[in-house]
């Protein structure tokens, strides 16, 4: 499976994978305006950005939000000022930066990224019946 994710051609290379063993220990979401007539232009440049994890338009302020792993925290203003390169019509309103992961997909990570508890998923459940219950 790793062999076949690795090969250059295959659909995913080198994108399913946790950020920790990617070697990109910092995690930085852009929150950014732009004009409405070149959100989708912009939001398939920005998706071409090496870095870039995830990129989606929103319906509202801020209009496009943008994801990326970076390997060290430094690298916030290079990315941005890279990515205004090549989309000059971006304006970011908000960064939000993170450093470090506490759970993903339903398991308590530990410091370097490795799970160490499972924490039970129930998607049937109403998260308002729980919210609004009397506690002790």
């Amino acid at each position: 499976m790793r062999r076949h994710l690795s090969h250059p051609r295959a659909p995913y290379a080198g994108k399913l994978t946790a950020p920790p063993p990617a070697g990109r220990t910092a995690r930085q979401s852009a929150l950014a305006e732009v004009p409405i007539n070149l959100l989708a232009e912009t939001a398939h440049a920005a998706a071409r950005h090496p870095q870039s994890r995830m990129v989606a338009t929103v319906a509202s302020r801020p209009s496009l939000i943008i994801t990326a792993w970076l390997r060290r925290v430094e690298q916030l203003h290079e990315f941005e000022r890279s990515l205004l390169d090549k989309v000059p019509q971006l304006t970011v309103s908000q960064r939000l930066v993170g450093l470090r992961t506490v759970k993903r997909m339903g398991r308590i990570l530990d410091g370097q990224g490795r799970a160490v508890h499972a924490v039970p998923m129930d998607h049937w459940s109403d998260p308002l019946a729980y919210a609004a219950a009397p506690r002790a």
